[in-house]
């Protein structure tokens, strides 16, 4: 059986190089209606990331401050953040098993993970390139069917729960075959 990931970030920039704030990320079966499963949260030192050469991002500062209050205190309060290099213990031992790496968007999430890697001590990224995949583009093309709860948005590992399961909504609906034949519950 193959073991999926979702992945999402919440940043203080857009490029490859933002800081980090939180990472979120569900594993999941695209081929199933199970619950996604085995949830990962971090909150990453941002002192550390600067001195470290990432950056941040006026306009993204602005964009935060626009968001709801208790989003914002989740994703920008100091309390409970880790280390880079935990991060990257805490991270890689989260994936260990995992066949494929979901994203929302092939030029966020993943790549500033990728330079996350590349750039911090050198740290091998994970995965192999073409094991990433992109739920935007099948979200945006088949119909994404999520309804954002007030407080829910823009929380990593929420974000990455709720991209999974409408992922399985548009699997099930339009390969509802093997759906039922490949994986079972």
């Amino acid at each position: 059986m193959t073991i999926d990931v979702m992945i999402d970030l919440e940043t203080l920039g857009v490029s490859a190089d933002a800081v980090i704030l939180t990472v979120g990320a569900v594993k999941f079966d695209p081929y199933s209606t199970r619950e996604p499963y085995d949830a990962f949260y971090a909150k990453l030192n941002v002192e550390e990331q600067v001195a470290a050469g990432r950056t941040i991002d006026e306009s993204t500062i602005e964009w935060w401050s626009k968001q709801d209050d208790v989003v914002v205190q989740e994703a920008l309060g100091d309390e409970g953040r880790i280390s880079m290099e935990q991060f990257y213990k805490d991270f890689n031992k989260f994936l260990v098993g995992v066949d494929y790496y979901w994203s929302q968007g092939t030029t966020f999430d993943i790549v500033i993970l990728e330079h996350f890697y590349k750039v911090t001590n050198g740290w091998p990224i994970p995965w192999h390139f073409w094991k990433t995949k992109d739920s935007r583009t099948i979200l945006s093309t088949f119909g994404d069917g999520r309804k954002k709860e007030k407080g829910r948005h823009h929380n990593a590992v929420e974000d990455a729960y709720d991209q999974a399961i409408a992922l399985q909504e548009v699997f099930q609906k339009f390969m509802p075959d093997r759906y039922k034949n490949v994986r079972s519950n």
